[in-house]
């Protein structure tokens, strides 16, 4: 099984839960960007990033802080852990 990166912590896809009353769920609210990577590193995390911080403005969703370091070694981490850091793997924020 793999691992996500939820909320700041790393755990496996079987504690990852959604709660039936999120409202992505029951409204079909969302906002996603989808990375590609490379041998590890994510690509264009800055230009993924800034669109992603458009979207959000776009929702008037202002809660939520988008680290560039932070994320990008969430994401290093993250592809480390579920064994994809060779080859190439797609990230979805």
């Amino acid at each position: 099984m793999g691992i996500v990166w939820c909320d700041g912590k790393f755990v496996s896809e079987e504690e990852f839960t959604v709660s039936p009353m999120d409202r992505g769920l029951c409204h079909g609210l969302s906002l996603f960007e989808t990375l590609l990577a490379v041998k590890g590193k994510p690509r264009l995390v800055r230009e993924h990033l800034a669109r992603l911080r458009s979207g959000l403005e776009r929702l008037g969703v202002n809660s939520v802080e988008l680290d560039e370091n932070g994320l990008g070694l969430a994401m290093v981490t993250l592809l480390e852990r579920n064994g994809l850091a060779k080859g190439v793997a797609r990230i979805r924020l």
